[in-house]
């Protein structure tokens, strides 16, 4: 059920053209099953990962620049993730 669960949130964030962060390790079978089924998508792998995302997002003083964003993050993303857009 955990997973129907969580295949029916990301499906509501796809029809609204969402994205959707998934919570795992991008190599790990389970992040890659939830991201097959999202057409945007970032996976975050810990606490410290989801806020240095968040201070991206926000612009925060001496977070990562887009180059350095899409660097760090380009296997846990979506082929045509845009951090800038999505």
């Amino acid at each position: 059920p955990w997973v129907s669960k969580v295949w029916t949130t990301v499906d509501k964030h796809q029809l609204s053209e969402m994205t959707s962060l998934i919570h795992g390790k991008y190599q790990h079978e389970e992040a890659i099953a939830t991201a097959s089924m999202c057409e945007t998508y970032l996976i975050i792998k810990d606490m410290a990962q989801a806020q240095e995302v968040a201070s991206y997002i926000l612009s925060e003083p001496g977070c990562l620049t887009d180059d350095e964003f899409m660097d760090k993050y380009r296997k846990a993303a979506s082929p045509h993730f845009d951090p800038r857009k999505h």
